[in-house]
C-alpha cells in the first residue's frame, strides 16, 4: 500500500491557498491537492491578504466570481501589500473571454485554469507554478549573493589600490632615498634592499591579482613611461635569488653586440607592469632549468623596439608548445597555476608589445619579448631636472607619503606646502599667491582630491584666475574612476606607487610649460 505523503514533505513541496466561495468545488480542489501540499481554504475574498500575510503561502489559487468581493479586487489588493505582492496568483475561472484573461494578467496572475478541470491538470499547473517561483527566488538569491560578491571585490580593488598601494609607495620610495645617500655600512644597505625587494614583491602580487582581470575585460588604463627595462630586470633577478642560489643557477643579462651588460636598456612601457611581466617570465625559466644551468637574457634593437629574449635549458614539451600562452596551461608543476606565462602575454600586448615561443633548437627554450622603444612624448630624458623651482601644493593624507614626496623634492629649487585633505587645498589655493602646481591625492577624509579639484576650477572661473596645473596622485587605474578625473582637467595623472623619476619628470614637464 502507498503511504500518503508525511506533512513534512507537503510543506517541502509547497502551501497553496485555495479561494472559492463553492463547497463542492473546495472538495474537489482540495482532495487533488491534499495529496502534494498543504492546503489553506478562503471562502470569501476579504480573508485572502490577512490569510497570505501571515503564512508562508507559495501559491494562491483564486476563484473570480465570488460575492462582495470578487477575485479580481483580491488579486489587486494582494499586489499592493508588500508581504503578498510576490506571491504567484493563479485564477479559477469559468470565463473564457479574452478581456477577463488579459484583465487578469494585467492584474499580476500568472496563469488561468479553466473549471471544471481535471485534477492531474490543477496539481500539474500548481506544481510548475510554485517550481519557477522558487527557481526564480533562487535566482534572485544568487544574483544578491553575486552582486554582494562584486561589492568585495570593489572594495578590496579600493583597499589594494589606495589603502596598500598608497604606503607601498613609501616602502619602495625611501630606501631608494636613502640607497642614493651611500653613507650606509654594507649591512645597512643590504637591509634598505630588503625592504625595497619586499615593497616590489607585494606590489607584483597586487597587480598580478588586480590587472589580469582588468587586462582581461578591456578595462586596463595604460600609463606609458620612458624608462630603464634593464633596472628592473636586474631588480628582478635580484628578488628571485632564492630560487636561483640554492640550486646553483646563473643568470646573465648581455647584449650579444657588446659581449656584456649593457648600461642602459630603455623601453616604452610601464615599469611595474613590466616587471610582473619579467618576474612571471624568468620564474618560469629557472623552475624549467636543471641545476647549475645558465639562464641568458638577451636584450637587442629593431625598428623601434626593444627585444629581451630569455633562454633556459631543457624544452617544452610538445604537447603545450601550441597553447604556451594561454590561461591554466601549465606541465609537470605540482603548484602551477598556469596564469604566469598568461598573463605575461596580456601584459606584453597592453603595451604594444608581443611574445613568443621559440622551441626551435634542441634541448633548450627561448620566449622572447618585444616592446617599442619610441619615447612617450610627454616624457623627459632621466636625469634632467626642473629648469626652475616650482612652488607646489600636495594635498596628501598619508604621512608615510607627504615625507617621500618631501624627501624627493628635498634637494630641488622646489617649494613644497604640505596640506592633508582636499578641503585644506582648496582653501591654500584660494587663500594663498598662486601655485605653480597642484599635487592631489585622489582619497582623502573632509574632501577628496576631485571633489577639491572640481571646487578649485569652480572658483578659479569664478574670479578669473588661470587654471593651476594639477598632478592627481591615484592607485585607482579603472576607465570609471579615470573619466571622472578627466572630466575636470588635470595636467597629468601619476599612479601609486609614485617614482622619484617620474615625479621629476612630470614637474619638468610642468616648468617647461608655465615658463
Amino acid at each position: 500500500m502507498i503511504q500518503p505523503p508525511s506533512p513534512k514533505s507537503k510543506a517541502r513541496a509547497g502551501t497553496i491557498l485555495l479561494v472559492d466561495d463553492q463547497p463542492d468545488q473546495i472538495k474537489i480542489f482540495k482532495a487533488a491537492l491534499d495529496r502534494f501540499f498543504l492546503v489553506k481554504v478562503a471562502i470569501r475574498g476579504e480573508q485572502v491578504v490577512p490569510i497570505a500575510a501571515a503564512d508562508e503561502i507559495d501559491l494562491i489559487l483564486l476563484d473570480i466570481l465570488m460575492p462582495e468581493m470578487d477575485g479580481y479586487e483580491v488579486c489587486r489588493q494582494l499586489k499592493a501589500h508588500p508581504a503578498t505582492r510576490k506571491i504567484p496568483v493563479i485564477f479559477l475561472t469559468c470565463k473564457d473571454s479574452q478581456e477577463d484573461e488579459s484583465l487578469g494578467l494585467e492584474l499580476g496572475a500568472v496563469d488561468f485554469i479553466r473549471k471544471p478541470s481535471s485534477p492531474a491538470v490543477l496539481v500539474a499547473r500548481s506544481q510548475n507554478t510554485i517550481a519557477y517561483q522558487r527557481a526564480k527566488q533562487e535566482l534572485h538569491q544568487k544574483n544578491k549573493a553575486l552582486q554582494q560578491a562584486l561589492k568585495i571585490r570593489e572594495d578590496v580593488e579600493r583597499i589594494s589600490h589606495h589603502d596598500i598601494k598608497g604606503p607601498l609607495s613609501a616602502v619602495l620610495g625611501l630606501p631608494e632615498v636613502l640607497l642614493a645617500d651611500g653613507v650606509f655600512t654594507e649591512g645597512q644597505q643590504a637591509l634598505l634592499r630588503q625592504i625595497e625587494k619586499s615593497g616590489y614583491l607585494i606590489l607584483e602580487m597586487l597587480n598580478r591579482s588586480l590587472d589580469l582581470f582588468k587586462m582581461e575585460n578591456g578595462s586596463y588604463q595604460l600609463q606609458p613611461e620612458w624608462f630603464d627595462l634593464l633596472d628592473v630586470l636586474q631588480h628582478i633577478v635580484g628578488d628571485l635569488g632564492k630560487q636561483i642560489h640554492p640550486r646553483g643557477i646563473h643568470v646573465e643579462i648581455q647584449d650579444p653586440a657588446l659581449s656584456s651588460t649593457p648600461a642602459s636598456f630603455y623601453v616604452t612601457g610601464e615599469k611595474m607592469l613590466c616587471y610582473s611581466l619579467f618576474y612571471n617570465l624568468i620564474l618560469n625559466a629557472i623552475e624549467a632549468s636543471a641545476n647549475h644551468e645558465t639562464i641568458s637574457i638577451h636584450l637587442t634593437t629593431a625598428d623601434q623596439v626593444g627585444i629581451v629574449r630569455i633562454t633556459n635549458s631543457g624544452e617544452v614539451p610538445e604537447a603545450i608548445r601550441q597553447t604556451f600562452f594561454n590561461k591554466y596551461v601549465t606541465h609537470g608543476k605540482t603548484y602551477g597555476t598556469g596564469l604566469g606565462t598568461y598573463s605575461a602575454q596580456l601584459a606584453a600586448r597592453i603595451q604594444g608589445g608581443r611574445v613568443k615561443l621559440d622551441s626551435s633548437q634542441a634541448g633548450q627554450t627561448s620566449v622572447i619579448v618585444s616592446l617599442p622603444r619610441t619615447p612617450v612624448v610627454t616624457a623627459v630624458n632621466p636625469g634632467q631636472t626642473a629648469t626652475k623651482g616650482l612652488h607646489i601644493l600636495l594635498a596628501e593624507d598619508t604621512e608615510e607619503n607627504q615625507l617621500l614626496l618631501a624627501t624627493y623634492l628635498a634637494h630641488t629649487a622646489h617649494q613644497l606646502v604640505i596640506v592633508s585633505n582636499g578641503m585644506e587645498a582648496l582653501s591654500r589655493v584660494q587663500e594663498e599667491p598662486p601655485f605653480d602646481v597642484v599635487v592631489m591625492d585622489v582619497q582623502m577624509p573632509v574632501m577628496d582630491g576631485i571633489t577639491a579639484v572640481r571646487r578649485i576650477r569652480q572658483w578659479e572661473q569664478r574670479v578669473g584666475r588661470t587654471p593651476v596645473p594639477i598632478v592627481i596622485l591615484s592607485g585607482q587605474t579603472e576607465a570609471e574612476d579615470n573619466s571622472a578625473i578627466l572630466e575636470i582637467g588635470y595636467c597629468q595623472l601619476l599612479a601609486k606607487p609614485i617614482r622619484k623619476q617620474k615625479l621629476l619628470d612630470t614637474l619638468q614637464q610642468i616648468a617647461q610649460r608655465t615658463a
